[in-house]
């Protein structure tokens, strides 16, 4: 996904934490094991007992929003960093220093 579609927000979710253990496939330490591998949160969850559903939504969103915090800060750093010298007639000076 991040191939293609670049810098994006994922988080990986074990659905069906509900079930009972001898129908689990894959176990919270394997997926846990996998996301660390990929850099992403893991959550475990289930949609039919409504655990953990928000916290899903939420963590992206919050990973949303602090990134974009983020960005603009570095971009407002960026814009600190440049500065243009000028003549009094508003000319760019090019090159000497008086």
């Amino acid at each position: 996904m991040r191939e293609y579609a670049g810098d994006i927000k994922i988080v990986l979710v074990g659905n069906k934490c509900d079930m009972p253990i001898d129908k689990i496939e894959v176990e919270d330490s394997e997926a846990k094991e996998l996301a660390f591998k990929f850099g992403v949160k893991y959550i475990s969850a289930s949609a039919l007992q409504d655990k953990n559903i928000n916290d899903i939504f939420s963590n992206v969103t919050f990973e949303i929003y602090h990134d974009r915090i983020k960005k603009e800060k570095e971009k407002k750093i960026r814009k600190r960093k440049s500065i243009k010298l000028v003549t009094q007639d508003n000319n760019v000076q090019d090159g000497g220093c008086c």
